[in-house]
């Protein structure tokens, strides 16, 4: 453990952690367990299901018709694998020569070595490494979704009008539901997460309803109605049953409609695609899809990539740079320090041409002149305060329409 010291009780402790699991996205975890990859025949860390070869490893449950590989996967008793076979597997190639025969045994199983990790008692191989939604769903499987829709000719046609429907509703979206989504036909390459998050569970059924063919339409309302259930911050064992129910009928969905069992269109089941079928085990395993998910590391990441400015040491760079900062974050324990380093904000004052308020950085300058709303603009306000407090416009008082309208904004000091 580590001595710690306990400000509420004024004594010193020691500190026991317990690791009881390791997230990322496909790759990082790749090389965390020491697989042979997501690429590779033996590609799911979670079951023993064996890849198909088409100018590519791809992962049908239900091989192509009249293919050579005709092993089919139930879907329903998958080949899971288990922390004692991972380990017997260990053993049998620790033991292998190195050359062909280790080779053989690597490519079988999947495992190129024994993990460092396996010393941790906390740790179960592969039940430790729980499935990312963040990159799944948001980052692969919608990505993958729109670019089916895409070569539809009858969607495609209507992709003017999807945006131009889009389009009338940003300015109505109301702020506590986050950014307004950008334009997914032109910009779905540069979508992030967080916004494919938003256009899944959100937009996305409202506003195909009257463009994607209804066979596509409620077989992505099962995926979307599962990502909901999965971004619940506590989720009941009915839930997670119908999460589980759901998958499943998307899952069946896309390998009738998209793969349609044919040797072409094989490259349509991807290892992301695959893993829709664990998600349900993960979370059993490991809480909800919240707590193991990639957005903070993301974040942190984001914080810490401009603390490296040192090219030859940029390791001892972020970490003298993020010592600083907590010293920083500590000064206001150190009241005399605090106040000189820090001293308290002086209370706004303004006269003349100018306005602003002390609870708002921004500040209005001149030219400024009187101004009447329209009738348009107090309809747009009574909106916003009506969405902003969860009340009917109609209850909102009236307003004076009469004010004074200034030119210039002042954002930043």
């Amino acid at each position: 453990g580590i001595s710690c010291y306990d400000a509420l009780k004024k004594e010193y402790f020691i500190l026991h952690a317990a690791v009881i699991n390791w997230s990322g996205d496909i790759p990082g975890l790749t090389k965390l367990m020491c697989l042979t990859g997501h690429n590779s025949y033996q590609g799911c860390r979670y079951c023993n299901i064996r890849g198909i070869w088409s100018n590519h490893i791809y992962y049908p449950t239900t091989p192509p018709n009249n293919f050579e590989n005709n092993t089919t996967y139930d879907l329903f008793a998958l080949p899971n694998r288990t922390h004692e076979e991972w380990q017997q597997r260990l053993e049998k190639i620790h033991k292998s020569k190195v050359g062909k025969m280790r080779d053989t045994l690597v490519n079988k199983y999947g495992i190129i070595k024994r993990n460092i990790l396996f010393n941790l008692s906390t740790t179960r191989f592969p039940d430790s490494f729980p499935i990312d939604i963040m990159h799944v769903f948001y980052e692969n499987v919608a990505k993958y979704m729109l670019s089916h829709w895409m070569a539809i000719r009858t969607f495609k046609t209507s992709l003017d009008k999807y945006w131009k429907k889009m389009d009338q509703i940003r300015k109505t979206i109301p702020t506590a539901l986050g950014r307004p989504p950008r334009n997914i036909i032109l910009h779905h390459h540069g979508y992030k997460a967080e916004e494919w998050a938003g256009w899944i569970t959100m937009y996305s059924l409202p506003l195909l309803k009257d463009y994607l063919p209804t066979k596509y339409y409620k077989g992505w309302s099962f995926f979307v109605q599962a990502v909901q259930l999965c971004q619940k911050k506590v989720i009941t064992m009915d839930e997670l049953n119908n999460i589980d129910t759901l998958l499943l009928k998307f899952y069946v969905h896309y390998e009738r409609e998209y793969y349609k069992f044919s040797a072409n269109r094989l490259s349509a089941m991807k290892m992301c695609i695959h893993y829709i079928l664990h998600v349900v085990a993960s979370i059993k395993r490991n809480g909800p899809c919240c707590t193991t998910w990639q957005f903070p590391i993301e974040r942190v990441c984001g914080m810490l990539l401009p603390l490296a400015r040192s090219r030859l040491h940029p390791y001892k760079n972020i970490a003298n740079n993020v010592y600083i900062i907590e010293l920083f974050n500590h000064l206001r324990f150190y009241k005399l320090a605090y106040q000189k380093l820090l001293p308290e904000k002086t209370i706004k004052e303004y006269h003349g041409l100018v306005f602003t308020t002390d609870s708002y950085d921004e500040v209005f300058y001149s030219p400024m002149q009187q101004y009447t709303l329209k009738r348009s603009e107090i309809k747009k306000i009574k909106e916003h305060y009506s969405t902003y407090y969860d009340v009917r416009a109609r209850q909102l008082q009236s307003f004076d329409s009469q004010g004074l309208k200034f030119s210039r904004l002042l954002t930043r000091n």
